[in-house]
């Protein structure tokens, strides 16, 4: 008899077993969609422990020149359409908090002017009351790099110096600038998931690279 208890019950306890891991699996799928949030189309997964350390990418070669975008020709559309020489659109990649961007241009001691315009969203989802707002590009620092005498990765030369004013959204922190080795800018990018680099100098013999990383 105890034998036989012995066996029901070990039935009973795998029965139990099985049942809640049906169960859970059942529940997975459920709980990770409950995590995942879209934001302007890019999924949002739960935030990890890490800091993400990114290395540079160019975001930007620049050889044409622009004037600053006139008031009402501001949109993700608008700064898209003028030619990729002109303008850079650059995607942050989602996660990142800081970074950190370095120039590169031709010559020492050439210069240029370098415009960074921020948005928060590309995509206005919805309609009629529920329609949420397109965000608009905002002036968000403008850089003056100066050649400097490191040798660039493109024939050219780093920036050893760096001259920046902050407008939106955060101010940041100039390093090594006027040393004639690399300048670098840090700053806060939450809240920014598109940056629009364009150039308002007049030197269109001038090409200037934008280098960024995120971390």
């Amino acid at each position: 008899m105890e034998t036989r208890c012995g066996i029901r019950d070990s039935r009973f306890v795998m029965a139990a077993i099985a049942a809640l891991v049906l169960t859970a699996a059942a529940w997975l799928p459920l709980l990770w969609g409950m995590q995942q949030i879209d934001y302007d189309k890019t999924p949002v997964q739960p935030s990890q422990p890490t800091t993400y350390q990114g290395p540079f990418v160019c975001v930007a070669r620049l050889s044409g020149c622009n004037a600053e975008p006139a008031v009402g020709d501001r949109t993700y559309a608008e700064l898209d359409a003028l030619a990729d020489t002109d303008c850079a659109i650059w995607e942050v990649p989602m996660g990142a908090q800081f970074g950190q961007f370095r120039f590169q241009i031709d010559e020492d001691a050439k210069t240029a002017t370098v415009q960074a315009w921020t948005a928060a969203s590309r995509y206005d989802p919805g309609t009629g009351s529920d329609r949420d707002e397109m965000d608009d590009f905002t002036l968000g620092w403008s850089f003056a790099p100066v050649g400097g005498q490191q040798t660039g990765p493109n024939s050219n030369v780093w920036c050893d110096t760096l001259v920046t004013t902050s407008y939106w959204p955060a101010v940041g922190v100039t390093s090594d600038s006027g040393n004639n080795r690399i300048a670098r800018y840090d700053v806060d990018l939450r809240g920014v998931k598109y940056v629009a680099w364009l150039r308002t100098d007049a030197d269109a013999s001038l090409t200037v690279y934008v280098d960024a990383r995120i971390y």
